[in-house]
């Protein structure tokens, strides 16, 4: 049972720390970073991310418009299933166009084309500088951790929590966190 909370404790930091990076980036300036890496990995991914909502606004759409016809009053697992795959022909076509008008605005604006152009450098605010600081103490961290110098064993007897350097490390990390959160928060 406790391996199951330090399993899920470490889940959820996971899942939040991705979910703060994506609720708080920039993904202009996120994608120009990961450009200078893979350039054509980071078109698709901005891409990608940027056309999923646009896709959960056209299934939505089509799936009213079905509904509206008459055709998607059913209810039930079955149904939800059928409906769903009512959906896949228009969305593909309908993506695959946004896709070819994508592409051609692409070209159009020169993708591709030759040397690039670069923006001037918007330098970090005082804001992002903690953030940035908060997240290399909290990258630090993590890789003391990964290398095993705290070790935290729970099987097959579990070591206390309160000495383990292990949670010293990890309370640690959250505080930072919280400090890095708090520095990021937009006020009115």
């Amino acid at each position: 049972m406790l391996y199951g909370l330090v399993a899920g404790a470490r889940l959820a930091t996971a899942i939040l720390a991705t979910a703060a990076f994506l609720r708080l980036a920039d993904p202009d300036r996120t994608q120009a970073l990961a450009s200078r890496v893979a350039p054509r990995s980071a078109l698709t991914v901005a891409l990608s991310a940027r056309l999923a909502p646009t896709l959960r606004r056209d299934a939505n759409g089509l799936r009213e418009t079905l509904r509206l016809r008459g055709t998607g009053a059913e209810r039930g697992q079955r149904a939800a299933i059928r409906q769903g795959t009512r959906l896949i022909e228009p969305l593909v076509a309908s993506s695959l166009e946004r896709g070819i008008d994508i592409s051609e605005a692409m070209v159009a604006r020169g993708y591709g084309a030759g040397r690039l152009t670069r923006l001037p450098e918007v330098p970090l605010q005082r804001n992002e500088q903690v953030a940035f600081l908060c997240g290399v103490v909290g990258l630090l961290v993590a890789v003391v951790l990964l290398v095993g110098v705290a070790p935290y064993e729970i099987y097959p007897l579990a070591d206390p929590i309160a000495t383990s350097t292990a949670f010293v490390l990890a309370g640690l990390t959250l505080g930072v966190s919280i400090v890095a959160a708090g520095s990021l928060r937009t006020r009115p």
